[in-house]
């Protein structure tokens, strides 16, 4: 029964937790930022694919190496299909705001994604 309080109340403290914001750009932000939960702002400027087509990236920079990317696996894909969303195409060339849980993948930041509720396509 405690660890059920404690996780309740951690999972409430989450929830009224400010989520930071921080441009897509800033690099050096997002990697302080390692391990948190923040809210990423920006234009996605390119798409791919992984060589084995099992992995969608959506890149903030023409240099995925040096930019900050959103990865989906396919496992998550059904969460996209069933909004008729294929990420590549559908959020190229947007303004978005991602929200998840910043990773760092070959010195490169990255969030990964499981649904498109977690990313927003702003006006």
């Amino acid at each position: 029964m405690k660890k059920f309080i404690l996780g309740s109340l951690l999972a409430m403290q989450f929830l009224w937790a400010e989520i930071p914001v921080i441009e897509a750009w800033n690099i050096q932000e997002i990697i302080n930022n390692k391990s948190r939960v923040v809210t990423i702002k920006g234009e996605i400027v390119n798409t791919a694919f992984s060589a084995n087509q099992k992995v969608r990236y959506l890149n903030f920079g023409d240099d995925f190496t040096t930019a900050f990317s959103i990865v989906i696996f396919s496992y998550h894909m059904n969460n996209f299909k069933k909004k008729n969303i294929e990420p590549v195409e559908y959020y190229l060339k947007k303004n978005v705001s991602v929200t998840g849980k910043i990773k760092i993948f070959k010195d490169h930041p990255e969030i990964i994604v499981a649904g498109p509720d977690q990313i927003k396509v702003e006006d």
